[in-house]
């Protein structure tokens, strides 16, 4: 019973043999986070989470926002690398979306990355040290008593983070990139177009996750009635919550491009051509008609059902920063 109720479902074994023939899945490559100031954000996850600044750059909206339909200003951009994943901080300049309430735990839409750590860093602590807010009750990481000790946090931005203190890590590194997570009022729809988008099913699903008041104090939420589901993408978990209790919101739009928070998954293929021919009977949202080119990658978004921003994008030759060089998740 604890794999199934377990909340550290990223540490279930599965294998990806349920990845479509012609699937070219290279993984989550990274996730990006609208900030309030990118300096302070970037010493934040440097010291926090232990993720290595690769470049800063200055960047107009791009070409593939402005054949999208996505009306963004000017911004800097940094890098952030981790063992097996990237994170990406945006600062727009002039942002319109400073005055946004903070998105609750139940959602909708991205809610929080989730950081897995070895006890002994204390990742929580690197955490609060860095500004950071404890949201799990008592201020103190919660043992649900199979070798993991969970808590949430908000960054200074008010950025929702889950970290998982694991007694014995199944990697070497000092963090690694655990799970993106999205809450839906549809977890049923969301799922199936994840499956097809993701030419995989989910590796885990539970579908009643109630009367549990260890994880009620990791969310700090009374009598949480949950739905979930997990994909195993390659080198990282995402993750599907449904909020029953607290229910999570229908959105009313889709989420702000320059919202303080999380702003979208970019997620690595081997075979951008490939994968459209693929998901091409799905009636799926595509913001443009065609990828869009640059000197470095294919790329395309689009938006899932609830309206969240999605990019999948291919290298156009072999790249440093692919997924290819990074590690896996192989337990």
């Amino acid at each position: 019973m604890k794999k199934t109720w377990g909340f550290i479902y990223c540490l279930i074994l599965f294998s990806l043999s349920g990845l479509a023939q012609n699937n070219t899945l290279k993984g989550i490559h990274h996730v990006s986070i609208v900030v309030n100031n990118l300096d302070s954000a970037l010493i934040f996850y440097q010291k926090t989470a232990d993720l290595k600044p690769l470049k800063t750059t200055q960047s107009s909206p791009t070409l593939l926002e402005k054949k999208s339909g996505i009306k963004a200003p000017a911004r800097q951009i940094a890098l952030l690398q981790g063992s097996n994943a990237m994170l990406e901080l945006v600062e727009f300049a002039n942002p319109n979306s400073t005055d946004q309430p903070i998105k609750p735990i139940q959602g909708p839409g991205f809610t929080h990355f989730c950081y897995q750590a070895p006890q002994n860093y204390a990742m929580y602590a690197q955490a609060q040290a860095q500004g950071a807010t404890i949201i799990s009750r008592n201020g103190m990481p919660v043992d649900r008593g199979f070798g993991v000790q969970y808590v949430y946090i908000r960054d200074p931005d008010g950025i929702l983070l889950e970290v998982e203190q694991l007694e014995k890590p199944k990697f070497a590194d000092k963090v690694w990139l655990g799970h993106i997570a999205i809450a839906t009022p549809d977890i049923d729809r969301l799922v199936d177009f994840y499956t097809q988008l993701l030419g995989v099913k989910p590796h885990s699903r539970a579908d009643n996750i109630q009367n549990n008041p260890k994880l009620d104090a990791i969310a700090n939420i009374d009598s949480l009635q949950l739905r979930g589901a997990w994909f195993k993408t390659g080198n990282m978990i995402l993750e599907i919550w449904q909020f029953n209790h607290p229910r999570t919101p229908s959105p009313s739009q889709n989420p702000s491009f320059t919202q303080i928070g999380y702003q979208q998954i970019a997620i690595e293929v081997g075979n951008l051509s490939q994968e459209l021919a693929r998901i091409k009977n799905y009636n799926f949202n595509l913001l443009s008609a065609k990828p869009v080119k640059t000197a470095t990658e294919r790329s395309i978004f689009l938006r899932d059902p609830d309206g969240n921003l999605l990019q999948l994008f291919q290298f156009n030759t072999e790249n440093s920063l692919s997924l290819d060089k990074f590690k896996k998740l192989t337990w």
